[in-house]
Formats: structure tokens, C-alpha cells, sequence
């Protein structure tokens, strides 16, 4: 078996193979899973999961380059328009009536402080990282933060009292986190999210995280009128863990 490589030295040969070989390769995201194998073909001292995830990571960053992301918002948010007009509506009515969520994951918001803020403050990031693979991230990093939120008020406020957040109630906690955000392109984060993550990761933490994700845009859909027909959760088979 090849000796493994440490994790400095992986970031460079991943950094140097995808500079000199992307550009003989078809300019187009789909590519990435050729380019991926054709890779660890190379160097197969990279197939372990820390060394993966590095070049995986530094792959994607290549692919959707800044100037690749603009062109992708802009034709999304051509698509999407009409929704994210309706969505920055229901956003800005912040009515959280079809929500239906227990009294007790409200929260208090002690000292009129949101007690979801953190959560929201990092779902806010999204729309500005470029990469499938940081955005599934940021995916999980808000779902850990609601959770959080929860465990922390029930030690400080409720000891004695059971208070879980099983997936119905992550599902409705993240829609309200959603329409914190005021963010309307959440639309067009899901559609990109559904189309361009990679299979293998959507088995992990991260793809259970953009199922929930996807399904509390399709609920906020709903919940605005609008046909909740552009992107569907995939299979997944691991939770998150707080």
C-alpha cells in the first residue's frame, strides 16, 4: 500500500494538479467527478478520507471560481425572480403563524435578544460562499447552532424538563431560521445545492443537512404560493450531530 501523505503536502499536489490540468479538461461543472478520479489515479497516497476532503475541497474552489458563481447567480436569479419577489414578501411580513411550532422551542428572548441569532447570522453566509462543499458546511455549522440554542436555554431555563429536537422540529426551526435571513436567493441555494453536490457527500451529516435545508425552502414555498417544484430532497442516511 502507498504510504499516506500529510495533510500540508496534500494541499499542494491537489493545488498544483488542478492548476495545470483544468484547463485541457471541458469547462463545465460535471467535469469534476472525472477530474476528482483522474486525480487520485495520480496519487493514490491521497485516498483517505482527511487527504480527500483537502483536495475535494481545493477542486470546487477551482470549478466554481468566482467569475463561474456570477454567472450561475445571474442566471438563477433570472430564472427564480418572480419567486424570490414573493419569497422577500413573506420574509417581510415575518408572520410565523404556518410555522405551527411547540411553544417551547420558541424560546425566550431573554433581554430582547434572539435566541436563534447565531444560526441565523450563519445561514446569512451562504449566499456568499461560492462552493458546494462550503455551502453544505455552512449548512450543518446553522443546524448545530439551533441546536445549541436549544440545549443551552433548557440547562439555563428548564433542567427538569425534556426538550428534544427530533427532525419534524429541526425542519420547522430551520424554515423560521430562513425567514430571519431575509435572504430571498435561499430559492436559488437550493436549486444549485440539489444540482451540484456531490453524491457522496450527500450519504454524510452534510447531505441529511441540505435535505432539511431543501425541504424548509419547499415548506416556505408552500407557504408563499409558490410551486415548491424546483428542487427535491435526495436520499441521505446521516443525521447531524449536535
Amino acid at each position: 500500500l502507498p504510504r499516506p501523505i500529510p495533510l500540508s503536502r496534500a494541499h499542494t499536489y491537489s493545488a498544483v494538479f488542478f492548476s495545470h490540468s483544468y484547463h485541457f479538461l471541458p469547462r463545465h461543472v460535471s467535469s469534476r467527478h472525472a477530474l476528482f478520479s483522474r486525480f487520485l489515479d495520480h496519487f493514490p497516497q491521497l485516498a483517505n478520507p482527511e487527504s480527500k476532503e483537502v483536495a475535494r475541497s481545493l477542486l470546487e474552489e477551482h470549478i466554481f471560481e468566482s467569475s463561474v458563481w456570477a454567472v450561475l447567480t445571474h442566471a438563477y436569479r433570472a430564472a427564480f425572480a418572480s419567486k424570490e419577489t414573493l419569497l422577500k414578501q413573506k420574509m417581510a411580513e415575518q408572520n410565523f403563524d404556518f410555522l405551527e411550532m411547540k411553544a417551547e422551542l420558541w424560546l425566550d428572548k431573554a433581554e430582547g435578544k434572539e435566541p436563534y441569532a447565531r444560526a441565523i447570522s450563519e445561514l446569512q453566509r451562504l449566499s456568499h460562499l461560492l462552493t458546494p462543499i462550503s455551502k453544505m458546511k455552512c449548512i450543518v455549522r446553522t443546524i448545530k447552532q439551533i441546536c445549541q440554542a436549544v440545549e443551552v436555554y433548557k440547562k439555563t431555563h428548564r433542567p427538569s424538563k425534556e426538550l428534544v429536537v427530533g427532525g419534524d422540529e429541526l425542519l420547522t426551526l430551520l424554515t423560521y431560521v430562513l425567514l430571519q435571513t431575509r435572504d430571498e436567493k435561499l430559492i436559488m441555494q437550493a436549486f444549485f445545492l440539489e444540482h451540484f453536490c456531490d453524491e457522496g457527500s450527500m450519504l454524510g451529516q452534510e447531505g441529511y443537512g441540505v435535505c432539511v435545508f431543501i425541504s424548509a425552502v419547499n415548506a416556505l414555498c408552500v407557504s408563499t404560493d409558490i410551486p415548491a417544484n424546483c428542487v427535491t430532497p435526495r436520499r441521505t442516511e446521516q443525521p447531524v450531530k449536535h
